[in-house]
């Protein structure tokens, strides 16, 4: 093989392992830093808005028998979909609007529109 042929080779195998890095990366980031790749989860409840503008679905995702369960609320407004409740060590819900954009989770309040409860953020929870 040439010198050219082995520096093209070699050139080859960097470029194919930098991507391999960078998506796994991407995929680690992904899976513990957002709400994208939750799992989908059992749907154990649904309550919709006052007035009907949003539906929330309320999901139990069994993590195995290495994890505990955990509870994923799904906004729903129209055809649009929107993670905003992750919650672990959590098998129950109780749900209750509060007014038209207010919804308390679990005694969690989130105002539909911006809120999002992740318990991987909480301060309190990873303490």
């Amino acid at each position: 093989m040439s010198m050219k042929g082995i520096i093209k080779v070699l050139l080859i195998s960097v470029i194919v392992i930098m991507i391999i890095v960078i998506l796994g990366i991407a995929f680690v980031y992904m899976s513990t830093n957002t709400m994208i790749l939750l799992p989908k989860g059992e749907l154990i409840d649904a309550s919709e808005s006052p007035n009907g503008t949003y539906t929330i679905n309320l999901y139990l995702c069994n993590g195995g028998a290495t994890t505990d369960y955990a509870v994923r609320g799904e906004l729903v407004e129209g055809r649009k979909k929107k993670n905003i409740y992750w919650e672990y060590r959590q098998s129950g819900v109780k749900i209750e609007w509060k007014d038209e954009y207010t919804v308390m989770i679990n005694d969690t309040v989130l105002d539909v529109r911006h809120d999002v409860y992740d318990w991987r953020k909480d301060k309190e929870f990873c303490e």
